[in-house]
């Protein structure tokens, strides 16, 4: 199994990313971004490139709006659910909803403008993440293993914010609530990428990560196969989810 990753960290294409889309928007689960793109064309002569632009970028927010309804919380919840309630989480996401980032434009020969906007995920979610995570918990480094590699391909796996991942037995194992609250200041608990020979893997679980393969799912839990947790000790599975050192394996 590690000699298979190992010939993965060669040969994988490290540009690719799990990526969940929907129409003119999209989730970047690798990146951790909600994404939105549109084109415009040249409305005559007159239409610049500064007019053009200005269309563009406006129907570009508009489609990263669409993945509130999308963006999956955990099975029950959306981020479209968060932002309707009246909250201040709500008042916080719909404040940082009106800053995007742009991430790419591009100019066509024959008129025409194409805009890709984002919003950082973290940025966005940072408080509703802080609230799921724990205080008190040690981000003392594991001995052993620098990270966990969960591999869900093949599995028909919803994607979304706070997954679980449980034993064959379905003890539970791995969760936002074994986060650190500190580390939930600046990062995510989980990504999810492709492969393990991406970049965002690498720099996330280190060179030495533990490798568990996933039997089957169910909501938001990803269920283990048998004693494969056996390999790893407790202490280094709640070092590493404190600090958040986990991704996950995803075939959209």
């Amino acid at each position: 199994m590690i000699l298979f990753y190992l010939l993965a960290l060669l040969f994988a294409d490290d540009f690719r990313n799990t990526i969940e889309k929907h129409g003119d928007s999209s989730i970047n689960w690798t990146q951790m971004r909600l994404e939105g793109t549109a084109y415009v064309e040249q409305n005559g002569p007159t239409d610049d490139f500064a007019k053009q632009e200005a269309r563009a970028l406006a129907m570009a927010h508009q489609a990263l709006k669409e993945t509130f309804d999308h963006f999956q919380i955990d099975p029950d919840t959306t981020l479209d659910t968060l932002a309707s309630e009246n909250s201040k989480t709500q008042r916080y996401i719909i404040a940082h909803a009106k800053k995007y980032q742009v991430s790419q434009t591009s100019y066509k020969e024959t008129g025409g403008v194409s805009v890709n906007v984002y919003w950082d995920i973290h940025k966005l979610l940072r408080p509703v993440i802080i609230e799921n995570s724990t205080e008190g918990i040690s981000t003392t480094p594991p001995k052993q293993h620098t990270g966990i590699i969960i591999d869900a391909r093949g599995l028909n796996f919803t994607p979304m914010l706070f997954p679980e991942i449980v034993k064959n037995d379905r003890t539970p194992w791995l969760s936002i609530s074994g986060f650190s609250k500190a580390k939930a200041e600046v990062k995510l608990p989980f990504i999810y990428a492709p492969h393990a020979a991406h970049s965002n893997v690498v720099d996330r679980i280190g060179e030495s990560p533990a490798i568990f393969i996933a039997k089957s799912v169910s909501g938001n839990k990803i269920i283990l196969q048998d004693n494969s947790t056996e390999e790893l000790s407790e202490a280094d599975a709640k070092s590493i989810m404190a600090n958040g050192n986990i991704v996950i394996l995803l075939d959209l």
